[in-house]
């Protein structure tokens, strides 16, 4: 979906549902969300009784041209483009959207702010599965993008000590 502003359906109102279920009893200092309408609404779910800061910096990858299409409308119209996405993510050029480098820096350069702002406290960041692939491949030094598939309404959890991030879950979905 990209920075398509669409809100949640039935399923991710659900989704969000069992998700404050599961973290009811957790102590959450404070919470972030990208400023998507589908993010803000997830976390005000989970975290009603929380006031959410929200950050236009963890929104998804804008796909510019791609962006609302289905994959089968994208090979059509687009193919050279999907080719060169999936050959080489890190220097594809999508026509009207941002470059990979480019979101990995507004990404981490939020992350970086959040966390250094909030040492010592428990946060929560609700955002789409790019930038969880960016932080999460970031923290482990993983060069391949696709190596962490974040499902819709999973929970990663990362734990800083000495100022280190390590990530200790990755997209747990058992609350689903």
């Amino acid at each position: 979906m990209g920075v398509t502003d669409i809100d949640l359906d039935d399923t991710g109102l659900a989704q969000a549902e069992k998700l404050k279920k599961r973290l009811s009893l957790e102590e959450i200092d404070k919470v972030y969300a990208s400023d998507s309408c589908r993010a803000l609404n997830f976390a005000s779910i989970i975290f009603d009784r929380k006031p959410i800061v929200k950050m236009r910096e963890l929104r998804e990858m804008n796909f510019g041209v791609l962006e609302g299409m289905t994959y089968e409308e994208i090979l059509r119209k687009y193919p050279k483009v999907y080719d060169e996405w999936l050959s080489d993510i890190h220097s594809a050029n999508i026509p009207e959207g941002e470059s990979m480098q480019s979101m990995k820096e507004r990404v981490l350069g939020a992350f970086n702010k959040i966390t250094s702002a909030n040492r010592g406290k428990i946060l929560a960041i609700v955002t789409h599965a790019g930038p969880i692939r960016v932080i999460v491949n970031d923290i482990t030094r993983s060069v391949n993008f696709w190596d962490v598939m974040p499902d819709s309404a999973s929970v990663s959890v990362i734990e800083f000590a000495d100022k280190m991030p390590k990530v200790v879950l990755i997209n747990d979905t058992s609350h689903l």
